[in-house]
């Protein structure tokens, strides 16, 4: 976006306040009435990612290569949604989507029609992400589809706690 902003949508009720970046369709925030984010800072050290969404794949292809009629096209570990600028096309108080299309640079590396509206919508003292795709072509569509939250750890509240975790 120019100047480096990143645009942003704010939805929240009595419980919960939520913010949705229009790149990838991202929860930022996640914070809850006391002003505690639960959602991973996104550190560049570590992670950027806070809660991306995976289309249109979950992984990665060898050699990040998909083949589609024996065509090949280069695809990134968890497709490209993540990195993708949405458009908002819906927006009240306690709840957005956010809608990305196909476009020229997403047919050179998936050669297909769609449109993915991610919804995120707070209700009590949950949040809800829905996906919805459409496959607006005329070719059967294969995809993978993902949600990615990070949490922050310790949890807010929990630090100087001992955690033991078993796996």
């Amino acid at each position: 976006l120019p100047g480096g902003r990143m645009q942003l949508t704010r939805i929240s009720n009595s419980d919960l306040t939520v913010d949705v970046a229009a790149l990838g369709a991202e929860m930022q925030t996640l914070a809850t009435r006391d002003g505690r984010n639960w959602l991973w800072s996104g550190d560049a050290t570590f992670w950027t990612g806070r809660s991306p969404i995976l289309f249109p794949m979950v992984g990665r292809a060898p050699m990040d290569v998909i083949s589609v009629d024996n065509n090949r096209y280069q695809m990134g570990q968890h497709g490209f949604a993540r990195r993708s600028a949405f458009t908002l096309v819906d927006e009240w108080r306690e709840r957005c989507t956010y809608r990305l299309q196909s476009s020229e640079s997403t047919l050179a590396m998936y050669p297909f029609d769609f449109q993915l509206d991610i919804e995120h919508k707070v209700e009590g003292r949950a949040v809800i992400v829905t996906a919805e795709l459409t496959n607006t072509g005329k070719m059967p569509m294969p995809y993978g589809l993902g949600f990615h939250p990070a949490f922050a750890w310790p949890l807010p509240g929990g630090e100087g706690q001992t955690h033991h975790i078993t796996l």
